[in-house]
């Protein structure tokens, strides 16, 4: 079930907050998460909590007004950007990603589809930056809508972090695929705990790599390759020996778990994958379910 918000949830929270002139600090608890929101404005105005957890600020004059809004795991700086400092790193930062990579213009195409396609692509990149360009696997559908919680899914991974690397940015890529690292740990108990080598890759994990509670999360499979396919495009990019050496374990890890996972089967003569799995349906027993249609790859059919 995907879920945007809980307003109305029971889950013990508690806000409090410091007003300071011009601004205010408001820590907010979830359970055993702590984060700080931070608002500083230029200009007359009023802060109230209207209920708990539930805050206004209202702007005497909306003509002449500023606000700087920075959401943090503690207070470091008090001081927040300014609109113009914001607007110009801004400005800076685009105009230096937009002048990177690659793009694509069809304005010479006389196909009535080529304009959507085009706006596509580049909203495509957009949303890819301003959603999938952090030190860690995106949630799977970035933060357009807030499913599955924000758990990081390592099975959608491929789809965020791929593109990202052949539009000509593979750095913004190997941001995220450094997570791998953190993760490598929880995915080698994932596979012993199964009677497996290597590290066998979760579905869907917290921010420190730990398995989300799941059904179905420690059967599904067609994520595997994935750390090979991103590491291989990688190097191809920017064949640098230091990349060889740096993902040489995560890529031997993830080939150990796949090579240990096929079984023989004497009846058929060939290898086979399963039982142990379960497909794109997520619906099947995962012990009788043997050779699905989808498997070591990127979610295309055999």
């Amino acid at each position: 079930m995907d879920v945007g918000n809980h307003w109305n949830s029971a889950t013990p929270r508690q806000s409090t907050y410091s007003v300071i002139p011009n601004g205010v600090d408001i820590r907010h608890q979830l359970d055993t998460n702590f984060y700080v929101i931070q608002l500083r404005w230029k200009g007359k105005g009023s802060f109230s909590e209207k209920s708990p957890d539930y805050f206004v600020f209202q702007p005497e004059s909306a003509r002449d007004f500023e606000c700087s809004i920075r959401f943090v795991p503690a207070i470091e700086n008090p001081d927040l950007p300014s609109f113009s400092q914001t607007l110009l790193a801004s400005k800076k930062h685009w105009k230096s990603f937009w002048l990177s990579g690659e793009a694509i213009d069809f304005a010479g195409s006389q196909d009535p589809r080529a304009f959507e396609l085009e706006r596509r692509a580049i909203l495509s990149q957009y949303l890819t930056r301003i959603q999938c360009g952090s030190d860690q696997p995106p949630q799977e559908t970035g933060l357009t809508y807030n499913s599955w919680f924000g758990r990081p899914h390592l099975e959608m991974y491929w789809w965020h972090a791929l593109h990202v690397a052949l539009w000509g940015r593979p750095e913004l890529m190997e941001k995220s695929l450094n997570w791998f690292f953190k993760s490598l740990g929880p995915a080698k108990d994932l596979a012993r705990r199964q009677g497996y080598q290597g590290a066998r890759w979760q579905k869907m994990t917290d921010t420190e790599a730990n398995e989300s509670p799941s059904s179905v999360g420690s059967f599904l499979i067609w994520q595997q390759p994935h750390v090979i396919y991103l590491c291989e495009i990688l190097y191809k990019l920017s064949p640098k020996p230091g990349l060889l050496a740096k993902y040489q374990n995560l890529v031997f890890e993830t080939a150990d778990f796949m090579a240990d996972y096929l079984a023989w089967d004497s009846l058929h003569k060939n290898y086979r994958l399963g039982s142990g799995l379960i497909p794109a349906q997520e619906s099947h027993d995962p012990m009788k379910t043997v050779n699905p249609t989808l498997n070591w790859h990127t979610g295309i059919g055999r």
